[in-house]
């Protein structure tokens, strides 16, 4: 019953050899090994192979393992058998009765002496405007001691190659556990097709062209990844169906006392008026499936309609390749129906963000399943449940346009938090600015709630609930909601307000200050000026120091997730931040974190945009990653750090999460930036 796993990554290992003393076989594409089931019906695999000595990918030195057991024998599992997301297993088990030296492996490593690591060239896969910096970063062995020159080529469309730029690359020096070098090519402009060359390696192409942000590049992400993830729709596209119309029956009051997995919780009060397991009415409306998860984290989804709605109010983009049919709940990709997508987008977010206050009195923390097998659900969301409401207390037949279903209705989790209600109150009042034109009736709706919201937290003692994305401060997401009030309503009840918040503001100006500057010049107040602007001038100073620390020019610190999402929403300020002060935030920290995200960032050059590049991640962490495929326009978490120094990009298997994840503010988040690189361009 208990024993020592050594786990073998599949991508490395799948069809290379492994050899036993007296057996040999090749490592499986997929999962096909003998299964039993045990007495509580849970699958077991059965050892592919056993023996005292395993030889593993003696085909493959890099890869050439020889693992010899002293005591008991070793056995090779398919871990892929009971989990998709399992490894290759070596398991020893352990002798009963034994609780010293129980297991005892000789594990032998093939080594290559001098060996160095392939130089990487780090760029966009978008590429470059012809008027913006242009560096690739050249990764190098620290061991390595030579530079080489590093030379520009552009394509020609009768497959010649012209070299353009020639040049010792600048050193950088060592960051994590790499050196770097700099390859500076601003001054090449001319548009075209272009490659790097360094030693042996050649960059993926990439284009130099003023509409390099205008095509293919953020469209994706709008025009398949945004819709996809719909949730309460049926997802057309073309000749196939990405889902069914999922999830009829959203929800019911979650239990009380409840501590949920994925970080959902319920407290010993519902806080609404319904009981545990009733449903509520009116939840199966609008949000979005939260990248491989099915959940509607409201967090998640306040600030993903708050940055679709700051993005709509400044650029004003025109876009319409989708046909959304709230009515009859269908969604028909690279079908245009005479309305922008981006309003559609934000429409959608803020039908399930008003949802909860049609039955509540305020939002719910999120919608999620109630089981853990339908928590690991892959495929079609419209299968996760039976889309009909259950209804335990109906004694007679059915209920108007439902049957009595099965309890596998997703669960609300509906305790109040302020920070949460500010954060959407936020999200609402940028939202009825950015449906204004086109939907009226629902900005109206917006703009009421918004300050419905803020009324009632200002009549009620503040309240932390510590849940899944739920925000962790009160006094930020109340920043922000008074801002976004003030911008919608004009009102001198709100002026004064952010006036008296002013030394908040100075406290968290990190991550407020990017807001305040937006309101700075209608509030007209000397004293706040001077006060923004000093603060703006420290955190300048401090930010300028962070960014010297790499040479890709970006805040690095990984923690659970990769860097990816957490320095977009730093770009999405750092615009409006350079807008404001150009002389204190300089432009190239946003274009800095477009070039990161798209694939000069440590480890390789991978575009974390799937099918955006000619390197993209299109083994991805979807809803869709039993196929090891991916949705177009998804967005990564992107390079995780493995401590101490080692940035870490697993690029062919889909279940690494931390690394290879969608999520859906990411998305709106990369849409922002794209969108705001265009823009500064365009100046």
């Amino acid at each position: 019953k208990i024993g020592f796993n050594l786990e073998l990554f599949p991508p490395l290992f799948i069809h290379k050899t492994w050899y036993t003393e007296n057996d040999f076989g090749l490592f499986p594409r997929q999962a096909n090994g003998a299964v039993r089931s045990n007495l509580n019906n849970k699958i077991i695999p059965l050892p592919l192979a056993r023996g005292k000595r395993f030889s593993i990918a003696a085909d493959d030195p890099l890869h050439h393992l020889v693992l010899e057991s002293m005591q008991e024998e070793i056995e090779l599992y398919d871990g892929r058998i009971p989990d998709n997301n399992g490894w290759f297993i070596l398991r020893t088990l352990v002798p009963a009765g034994k609780t010293k030296d129980a297991v005892h492996l000789l594990i032998r490593a093939t080594v290559q002496d001098r060996w160095l690591r392939s130089p990487q060239i780090l760029c966009s896969q978008a590429g470059y405007h012809p008027d913006q910096n242009k560096r690739a970063v050249i990764e190098l062995d620290r061991n390595s001691k030579r530079i080489e020159r590093a030379q520009l080529y552009r394509l020609e469309a009768d497959g010649s190659e012209t070299v353009v730029l020639s040049q010792i690359p600048k050193r950088h020096g060592n960051f994590l556990r790499y050196n770097y070098l700099i390859f500076d090519f601003t001054d090449i402009s001319r548009a075209g097709l272009y490659v790097i060359r360094y030693e042996h390696q050649t960059s993926d192409p990439f284009i130099i062209a003023e509409d390099v942000y205008d095509r293919q590049v953020w469209q994706p992400t709008l025009e398949t990844f945004f819709p996809v993830q719909m949730c309460h729709m049926e997802i057309r596209d073309r000749f196939r169906i990405w889902h069914g119309l999922c999830h009829r029956d959203d929800a019911l009051q979650a239990p009380t006392s409840h501590d949920h997995f994925d970080g959902y919780r319920q407290g010993a009060k519902t806080e609404t008026r319904y009981r545990p397991y009733d449903p509520i009415p009116g939840l199966n409306i609008g949000g979005w499936h939260d990248a491989g998860d099915y959940d509607l984290a409201t967090g998640n989804q306040a600030e993903t309609t708050y940055l679709l709605s700051l993005l709509y109010e400044t650029f004003r983009p025109i876009h319409d390749q989708t046909s959304v049919n709230q009515k009859d709940q269908i969604v028909e990709l690279h079908k245009p129906d005479g309305r922008n997508d981006f309003i559609q987008q934000i429409e959608h977010g803020v039908y399930y963000l008003l949802a909860p206050y049609k039955t509540g009195n305020h939002s719910f923390i999120g919608i999620i399943c109630p089981t853990l097998e339908q928590y690991v659900h892959l495929g079609d969301a419209m299968t996760m449940t039976d889309n009909q409401v259950f209804l335990r207390h109906e004694e007679n037949g059915v209920a108007a346009e439902h049957r009595r279903g099965r309890m596998d209705d997703r669960w609300a989790f509906t305790n109040r938090d302020s920070g949460l209600e500010y954060k959407v109150a936020a999200t609402l009042a940028a939202a009825a600015r950015a449906l204004a034109e086109d939907n009226p009736q629902l900005a109206q709706e917006c703009r009421a709630r918004a300050e419905g919201i803020w009324q009632s937290e200002e009549n009620l003692r503040p309240a932390q609930f510590a849940a899944a994305y739920v925000p962790d401060t009160i006094i930020e997401e109340k920043i922000l909601a008074a801002i976004e009030l003030f911008k919608t309503t004009k009102s001198e009840k709100y002026r004064r307000i952010v006036l008296r918040l002013t030394p908040d503001i100075q406290a968290t100006i990190e991550r407020t200050g990017w807001a305040a500057v937006r309101v700075f010049e209608e509030l007209n107040d000397d004293a706040f000026d001077h006060s923004l602007f000093r603060a703006l001038r420290s955190l300048c100073d401090e930010l300028n120091k962070t960014l010297n620390t790499n040479p890709f020019g970006v805040p690095f610190d990984p923690h659970i997730w990769g860097v990816g999402w957490d320095i977009q929403k730093f770009a999405v300020g750092q615009y409006f931040l350079h807008k404001a002060f150009p002389e204190l935030f300089d432009r190239e920290n946003l274009f800095n974190v477009v070039h990161f995200i798209l694939g000069c960032h440590p480890g390789s050059s991978t575009s974390f945009v799937s099918g955006v590049g000619v390197n993209s991640m299109t083994t991805a962490y979807g809803f869709n990653r039993a196929d090891e495929s991916y949705i177009p326009g998804g967005v990564v978490s992107g390079v995780a750090l493995i401590q101490p120094d080692f940035p870490e990009l697993k690029e062919s298997w889909p279940y690494i999460w931390q690394q290879s994840e969608y999520v859906i503010n990411g998305a709106a988040s990369y849409l922002f930036c794209m969108l705001a690189a265009d823009d500064l361009l365009r100046e």
